[in-house]
């Protein structure tokens, strides 16, 4: 996770992280995001069903997330104890 921290062009990541990581800020929409789908380093790192898988999950993730705030934290629910049978 330090390795992603700032510019992952920087890395000693290998180039196939490097894209996925790339493109995954591409996705969300972060400010630092340099790719694009036409990025040579996402173009070659990665097949068109790569991308497309990661870009679907990463929505997916992102979706949950923002819904997770959104909803507000869980209400206290009590806790079940089911025993473990015995022997």
């Amino acid at each position: 996770m330090d390795e992603i921290d700032g510019d992952v062009a920087d890395t000693t990541l290998p180039n196939r992280w490097k894209a996925a990581v790339e493109w995954t800020d591409v996705v969300i929409g972060a400010t630092s995001a340099t790719s694009s789908p036409s990025t040579p380093t996402t173009n070659d790192s990665l097949t068109r069903a790569e991308r497309a898988e990661l870009t679907l999950t990463v929505a997916v993730a992102q979706g949950f997330s923002k819904a997770a705030i959104a909803w507000g934290p869980a209400p206290d629910l009590p806790t079940m104890v089911i025993p473990t049978p015995g022997s």
